[in-house]
């Protein structure tokens, strides 16, 4: 009985697969590392320029306010290496009296900011506000009535639910879940 021979792998062959073996596990190697030493920015509202004469409520159904200004926010970066914000998509929710918060604007469109390696960087973006209301039993149109009102506090509550994309050497890492509130100044004129 003959015995089967195995064919012999050639020597550049046997080179290619160890060579795409080590590849591989220094790249794994490479994903640990930054995973361990990277560290998650923190961003936070630091204001906003809105002001009594930045937007307005109409007094006919349907209610509408509408409005814009300025939202500045700070990005603390830890790391030792500097990244872009690329995008920052964020719905802009009113906080009710009655714990709803329905969505009332959105962000303007954004230019990419340069943050440098272990800084503060603070950075400014746009705030549209548009919202229709059908009757005047609506959370928004009633608690801005009653807040802006002769007793009232004079400000309303926005919460701002923030989405960054961040861009790091070609690559693209969301950072999502930052939510904040910011009390602005109620609406100056109701046409």
């Amino acid at each position: 009985m003959e015995v089967e021979k195995k064919p012999k792998r050639s020597p550049i062959c046997r080179a290619i697969c160890y060579l795409l073996l080590f590849i591989i596990v220094l790249i794994i190697i490479a994903v640990i590392v930054l995973a361990i030493i990277v560290k998650v920015p923190t961003v936070s509202i630091t204001g906003t320029n809105a002001n009594a004469n930045s937007f307005y409520l109409t007094s006919s159904i349907p209610y509408t306010l509408k409005g814009a200004f300025e939202l500045s926010y700070n990005v603390d970066n830890p790391n030792v290496f500097s990244f872009y914000v690329q995008s920052i998509e964020s719905p802009i929710n009113f906080k009710g009296s009655d714990g709803t918060k329905p969505e009332i604007g959105t962000l303007r469109s954004f230019n990419e900011v340069y943050i440098a390696e272990k800084s503060k960087t603070d950075a400014n973006v746009g705030v549209n506000i548009e919202y229709a209301a059908s009757n005047a039993d609506n959370v928004v149109v009633k608690d801005i009535l009653k807040n802006c009102g002769g007793n009232g506090s004079g400000k309303i509550t926005l919460d701002f639910v923030f989405a960054l994309k961040l861009k790091l050497v070609g690559f693209v890492i969301p950072l999502q879940g930052i939510t904040q509130s910011q009390e602005i100044a109620c609406p100056a004129l109701i046409k």
